[in-house]
């Protein structure tokens, strides 16, 4: 019997006027991006399924906005 460990997976929301990306290190995620950050999640959470294969992971959500980054 296999054991199954929890996933993380870090994903930073950026707004970048006026729309919102997502970027997972981890994954790879990248490219997910819209005007409605529900959707946008919606989708992270989504790939990251198929990603893991559905098995159990948890999502740690940091944003931040194009100025913090220049």
């Amino acid at each position: 019997m296999g054991t199954t460990s929890l996933k993380i997976a870090h994903v930073t929301y950026i707004y970048e006027d006026p729309i919102w990306v997502a970027l997972c290190e981890e994954v790879g995620l990248a490219g997910y991006q819209g005007r409605n950050l529900e959707k946008v999640k919606k989708l992270v959470s989504e790939g990251l399924q198929f990603y893991f294969e559905d098995q159990p992971f948890e999502i740690i959500e940091s944003f931040e906005n194009e100025l913090n980054l220049k």
